[in-house]
C-alpha cells in the first residue's frame, strides 16, 4: 500500500486525539482525582474550569477526527497534513508559552510542548519520506 507509513502515523495520532472525547463526558469528580493524580492539587471549582476541560478535550477529539480524515487519502491532502504538521510545531511553542506562564510543574512543561512539536515532526518526516506527489485539486 502506497503511504502506508503515513497513513499509519496519521491513524495512530488520530485514534490517540479520539480518545480525549472521552474526558467531555468524564463526572467532575473523576477530573477532580486526575487533577490530584498529576500532582496539581486541588481543581478549582467554577464553571469555566469544567468548560475549558471538557472544550479543549472536545477540540482535541475534533483534531483527531481529522487526521482520521487526512489518512484516508493522504495523496488528496497532502498540503493539508504538511500544514498539519506545521501547526503541530507551533502548538508545541505556544504551549511552553502557556505552561512556563501558567507555572505547571517542570515534567508538564517538558512533555507536553515536546509532545505537540514531536508528532508534528514526525507527520512532517514520514510525509517528507515519500516526496511529493501531484496533487489533485
Amino acid at each position: 500500500m502506497p503511504y502506508s507509513g503515513l497513513v499509519f502515523v496519521l491513524r495512530f495520532l488520530g485514534i490517540m486525539d479520539c480518545c480525549a472525547l472521552i474526558a467531555v463526558f468524564l463526572p467532575r469528580e473523576a477530573m477532580e482525582w486526575g487533577h490530584r493524580f498529576v500532582g496539581l492539587g486541588e481543581m478549582p471549582s467554577a464553571p469555566l474550569v469544567d468548560y475549558l476541560t471538557r472544550s479543549a478535550s472536545a477540540a482535541y477529539a475534533l483534531h483527531g477526527c481529522t487526521l482520521l480524515y487526512a489518512a484516508t487519502d493522504v495523496v488528496r491532502h497532502w498540503n493539508l497534513i504538511r500544514f498539519l504538521g506545521w501547526v503541530a510545531q507551533a502548538h508545541g511553542l505556544i504551549m511552553l508559552g502557556i505552561d512556563l506562564h501558567a507555572g505547571m510543574p517542570l515534567w508538564w512543561t517538558i512533555v507536553e510542548p515536546l509532545g505537540f512539536a514531536g508528532t508534528g515532526a514526525v507527520v512532517l518526516v514520514v510525509q517528507r519520506s515519500y516526496g511529493c506527489p501531484v496533487v489533485p485539486h
